[in-house]
């Protein structure tokens, strides 16, 4: 269960109950596909996979966290990069401390300029919330 102690606010510390029914779900998800065959083997993106198992009552808890795993950040690159304009290649990375002109091209219009995304159709998934 490594997974869930990298997530606490996913998965409380202690809530060792939902923990093993997540690790039983994880543990039965081979026959799954077994059990629900509704094309369940063709789904190749992963959102959408787990989607379909949320719709059922034995798989919902791993679904759940995997959805809410998925929907975390896997990169800080919009953030470097506006970042890395300034710094140089030769310089201390570690000790870097960016210019107050490098701290102002970091606003959220630029960073995460989304504007040709369209997202108005998607529902949210919250966890611990029933769909």
């Amino acid at each position: 269960m490594p997974l869930m102690e990298v997530v606490p606010r996913i998965i409380a510390p202690a809530d060792y109950a939902k923990k093993q029914i997540i690790d039983n779900q994880w543990r039965t998800l081979p026959n799954a596909h077994a059990r629900h065959p509704q094309g369940l083997n063709e789904i190749s993106e992963p959102d959408k996979f787990w989607a379909q198992l949320l719709k059922t009552e034995d798989l919902s808890e791993l679904a759940h966290f995997a959805l809410s795993t998925l929907s975390l950040p896997h990169a800080n690159a919009d953030c470097e990069r506006e970042s890395a304009k300034g710094l140089t290649r030769t310089g201390n990375c570690v000790n870097f401390e960016p210019t107050k002109e490098m701290y102002s091209r970091m606003t959220k219009d630029k960073i995460y300029d989304r504007k040709n995304d369209n997202i108005e159709d998607v529902p949210d998934i919250i966890f611990g919330e029933q769909i």
